[in-house]
């Protein structure tokens, strides 16, 4: 005989019964949202929250966990691994992680203008190749 699983029993069991009642939960989490606004604001911008969200991120897209990410980040001496701006720099403070579209392998963290240069680029050497040969042929004195 196995042994009893408490969770996938409740699991099935909130499956069905919001299948069952969906329009009422529906309509309670929309009342509760509305009489807490502030309160769920404040949780959402708390620096918790975003640590949180930014793990769950990593894990979600990347594989990575936030110990993961530090380690690279120290690898790197704490800054982008093309021009070395730190993650304060950017925008959104923190650095993005720059990965092989096509094997998910991760290959560094990057400043917002240096991602999005490679991917202005598609990831081409031969395009990158190129562009210095402009920018050099073109060099102003």
């Amino acid at each position: 005989m196995m042994p009893f699983d408490k969770k996938a029993y409740m699991d099935k069991y909130n499956r069905e019964y919001y299948q069952r009642n969906r329009e009422r939960a529906l309509a309670y989490a929309a009342t509760y949202r509305e009489e807490n606004v502030a309160m769920l604001q404040e949780k959402r911008e708390s620096p918790r929250r975003k640590r949180q969200d930014q793990e769950a991120h990593l894990k979600r897209a990347y594989g990575l966990s936030l110990a993961d990410y530090d380690a690279i980040l120290a690898d790197q001496g704490g800054g982008c691994a093309i021009c070395g701006a730190l993650p304060g720099d950017d925008a959104k403070g923190r650095l993005h992680v720059d990965h092989d579209h096509e094997t998910g392998q991760v290959r560094g963290l990057l400043c917002g203008n240096c991602n999005h240069a490679l991917g202005s680029f598609r990831d081409s050497i031969a395009l990158m190749r190129s562009a210095i040969a402009y920018l050099e042929s073109n060099e102003c004195a």
